[in-house]
């Protein structure tokens, strides 16, 4: 059975998969949204979950800083107060939320039930939280619309190129957008025949 007999391959991302006939295809992000490279530390990952907990709540971002300013390491800085926003890093197990959470309390919100609500998202989120603790490591200072543009980056997906290998060992570039973690990429026979032409 050849090639031409299948209507598609399906392959995950940094899998090779060998076809018959002598093909093969392979499926990378050149690319990726989230630098794996990038070590982030707790100052960035504290005002990343403010930030993003605010940007999934609608609260506007004035500014997210990893910049020590006084006696604090960072900050952020919303259009209102909200408790859910001022409990993120709390909620998500983090240090130095002390400041944090006397606001909450000075303005008679329930701690848990706003870590709760932090929680939530943090924990549905976590590609998002890694980007924009990443975001804030390269940035240092960060305002609204450069938080929404990378967590829209994320809910896009990434870029995936597949490399087709025909029988005679030419290789051949497929490009697919929007692919999230753990999806497989689907490549077309129709499209993989005329490069066998």
């Amino acid at each position: 059975m050849g090639v031409e007999n299948e209507s598609k391959i399906v392959s995950g991302v940094g899998e090779r998969k060998y076809l018959p006939d002598g093909w093969s295809v392979i499926s990378e992000i050149p690319n990726p949204i989230i630098d794996s490279g990038v070590v982030t530390d707790e100052v960035d990952e504290h005002e990343g979950n403010h930030l993003l907990v605010a940007a999934e709540l609608g609260v506007s971002i004035i500014e997210g800083s990893v910049i020590p300013e006084g006696d604090s390491l960072g900050h952020v800085k919303t259009g209102h107060f909200s408790a859910p926003v001022a409990m993120a890093a709390h909620a998500d197990g983090g240090r130095g939320t002390g400041h944090d959470r006397l606001l909450v309390r000075l303005h008679g919100d329930n701690e848990d039930s706003a870590a709760a609500v932090a929680k939530d998202i943090i924990r549905r989120k976590p590609k998002h939280k890694k980007a924009l603790a990443i975001l804030l490591h390269k940035e240092k200072v960060v305002n609204g619309s450069r938080v929404h543009s990378e967590l829209a980056k994320v809910d896009q997906g990434e870029t995936v190129e597949t490399t087709v290998v025909d029988p005679d060992g030419k290789q051949h570039k497929i490009i697919t957008m929007g692919i999230h973690e753990g999806d497989k990429v689907e490549v077309s026979i129709k499209d993989l025949l005329p490069l066998a032409a």
